[in-house]
């Protein structure tokens, strides 16, 4: 272990390496507005929803699905950072999946149960292309 000084700034391997993941994690950014980050995951491919989506800026799940989805395969959706999601957010969800090629799903980790039931009701949740994770990524 080391101690690395920045000026007036002495920093441990373990805060050096909390840098280090944040700079990482701001070049996967794909979208950012006031109340929406998107970002990208590696482990498992996809994409990372932190924030707010509502009607001002549903379009970023489409645009960001298009744009930074894997080309095959499922795509996950960890949406455990969303504080809220309106109806249109959600449709932009349902939408994006309907669209996706044969054989391919999203699938939606950390969806807040009480938002897990809303899509069961109105049988989003049941659509083939589209798949509500519990726990850990799949």
């Amino acid at each position: 272990m080391g101690r690395y000084h920045l000026g007036a700034l002495h920093l441990g391997d373990e805060e050096l390496l909390a840098i280090e993941d944040l700079a990482a994690a701001r070049k996967e950014i794909i979208y950012q507005d006031k109340q929406l980050v998107v970002s990208r995951t590696r482990k498992p491919a996809g994409l990372r929803f932190a924030g707010e989506i509502d009607s001002s800026n549903a379009h970023a799940i489409t645009q960001s699905l298009a744009a930074r989805a894997p080309a095959e395969g499922d795509v996950h959706l960890d949406v455990t950072s969303l504080i809220f999601i309106d109806i249109s957010g959600i449709r932009a969800i349902v939408s994006a999946a309907e669209k996706l090629g044969e054989g391919r799903r999203i699938l939606l980790h950390g969806l807040p149960a009480q938002l897990a039931r809303v899509m069961s009701i109105v049988g989003w949740a049941e659509a083939p292309t589209l798949a509500i994770c519990e726990g850990d990524h799949e």
